[in-house]
Order: C-alpha cells, then structure tokens, then sequence
C-alpha cells in the first residue's frame, strides 16, 4: 500500500510541449525513513473545480518495503525522486507537493497581470503570499511555510522603480 514520504527536499516545474498542447512537468525529491521504497510517484489531486489559490497539489508517495511497518523506522533516511507530467491547466499558477512532515510550492506563473505591474511599482502587491504566518482566509500550512522550494526564489518579480 502506498503512502506519502517523510520529507520533500526540492520541488522543480517547468512547462514543455509547444503552443497548441503545452505540458506541466512536475519533478520532486524526498527523503523516505528506510531504504528499498518502490513504485515512488507524483500523485496530483483531483479537483471537481479549480481550486482557488491556483495551485495544483501532489503528494509524494511510495511503497515502504516489506516486513517495515511505520512504527518501525529504524534506517537511514534515504533519498528518492520521482516525475509527473501531465497537460497545462488553464487556471495553473504553481504546484505544492506534500510529505507527511512538510510541502513545497513552486511558482510556475507570476500571479499577476500587466496592470498590476503599476501598484507593484508603487509598492503594493496585488495577491498575498503567505511566508511564515498564515494569510487572512488561508488554511493553516502543514510543515514550513510555503514557497520554500530551492527554485521558486528564481520566479520572483523584482522590485520595479516607479515609472
């Protein structure tokens, strides 16, 4: 029976495909208690409706080897990855993938548009990110805050100077 790792160490997505059928390409690493998992995949959640902070979430799972039970994680942690990939989601903003002991984001678009570039140069940004506290209406986070992936300080927006 699967279930999800201990750890997520990095989380990296990027898009491929061309123009007319663009594909999310999902790749993780974790860290599992004991060696000799099998069958570790990107499991992504299914949603009757988009979910509304644009994010597609995935659990990190695999099959703890035979004769180890959950109580018993005596052995080396033990690295593991695995790689999904799928067709772009119109509504698709980032991905956060889940172990039993953190989650990682990581931005695929910035989730503004043109026109919010403008209160961004004056300072102001137009969707919250959630950091270390939870945001006013947001669910509280389960593991270290998100947006910790070692990427997604690549996709932030710089600071513009007013125009």
């Amino acid at each position: 029976m699967s279930e999800l790792v201990r750890e997520i160490v990095d989380v990296n997505a990027f898009i491929g495909g061309d123009e007319e059928h663009p594909l999310l390409t999902v790749k993780a690493e974790g860290l599992t208690p004991t060696a000799g998992w099998a069958h570790v995949r990107l499991d992504p959640h299914v949603y009757i409706n988009p979910p509304e902070d644009g994010v597609q979430d995935f659990d990190l799972v695999g099959d703890r080897p035979a004769g180890s039970d959950a109580g018993s994680d005596r052995g080396a942690l033990t690295q593991v990855e695995a790689a999904w990939e799928g067709p772009l989601a119109d509504w698709l903003i980032a991905v956060r993938v889940h172990a039993i002991d953190n989650m990682i984001e990581d931005e695929i678009f910035e989730p503004w548009d043109e026109d919010d570039a403008e209160s961004e140069a004056a300072g102001t940004r137009s969707r919250e990110i959630c950091i270390s506290l939870p945001c006013a209406g947001s669910r509280p986070a389960r593991g270290p805050a998100p947006f910790s992936g070692s990427s997604a300080s690549q996709h932030a927006r710089p600071n513009l100077p007013p125009s």
